[in-house]
């Protein structure tokens, strides 16, 4: 385990009327530093953090200042409550902090990190139920229809269409849904794209021009075609291998039928 020079970028300034370790300070003996860190682990070289200083001496300051700080807290006739949200009076750096993690997706210790290097010196324990509240607010239940109006959807429609004709998967088609600015939820994404592929996979009918004159070679060759996506080319080679030795016009008509009935439009329920 050696010092890579990460360290340097979480490094703890000395804080003023208390000590190291009881600010939430951490040491990594390795990089031999101490840091503003949440995990056990040093991010630097892997090496375990101490949390308590080895002398006895200073063991028993620290043991006697979070006694007192215990005792302050206990000591107090007025309960202020916690604030539930980012109050009015927190400044602006903590708002701002706060609403970019939730939308960038920061993780919970990365957040309570950069709230710690506000001017007003929030304490760790503050930090986190700030963090905390954040991000219950952000997953919150969104309450949103079970199916996205007709009327407000051309660009479900056209997705759909797109993932159904070109072979999405559904968590590629998924993932498209969601950047819709209808901001639609996993759930009713996840509900529209499986109508949409249980459509796609149903039975297809065979038309009725094709059914009156065609064998039953012909019939499931058009049908895996339109199913698995062959090129009309394919289609028509496969066509003329049929024992009743097809044109090539009349694969041509055949194939060019088979493949206007797959490309109607995919009808997306209300």
């Amino acid at each position: 385990m050696t010092c890579k020079g990460i360290c340097i970028r979480y490094k703890a300034q000395k804080p003023v009327g208390t000590g190291r370790y009881a600010s939430g300070q951490r040491r990594c003996q390795i990089c031999e530093i101490f840091i503003n860190w949440e995990g056990l682990w040093c991010p630097c070289c892997g090496y375990r953090l101490r949390t308590k200083p080895r002398n006895l001496k200073y063991k028993a300051k620290l043991r006697a200042r979070v006694e007192a700080d215990a005792a302050s807290v206990r000591a107090q006739t007025i309960e202020v409550p916690q604030v539930a949200l980012v109050a009015a009076t927190s400044s602006d750096f903590v708002k701002t902090t706060l609403e970019t993690a939730v939308s960038e997706g920061w993780t919970k210790t990365k957040t309570i990190e950069e709230l710690r290097k506000s001017e007003e010196h929030i304490t760790i324990k503050t930090a986190r139920e700030l963090t905390k509240e954040a991000f219950e607010a952000k997953n919150a239940p969104i309450e949103t229809p079970a199916k996205v109006a007709a009327t407000s959807s051309d660009f479900v429609k056209t997705t759909l269409e797109t993932a159904v004709s070109e072979g999405w998967t559904k968590t590629k088609t998924i993932e498209e849904l969601r950047k819709s600015e209808e901001h639609i939820t996993i759930k009713t994404a996840r509900e529209l794209t499986k109508e949409a592929f249980e459509a796609k996979n149903a039975p297809i009918e065979t038309p009725a021009k094709i059914a009156a004159t065609s064998s039953d070679f012909v019939k499931t060759t058009l049908e895996t075609a339109v199913s698995e996506g062959w090129t009309k080319t394919k289609t028509i080679k496969e066509l003329r291998k049929s024992e009743e030795y097809i044109t090539i016009k009349t694969a041509r008509d055949l194939v060019k039928v088979a493949f206007e009935t797959k490309s109607e439009p995919i009808a997306i329920k209300a």
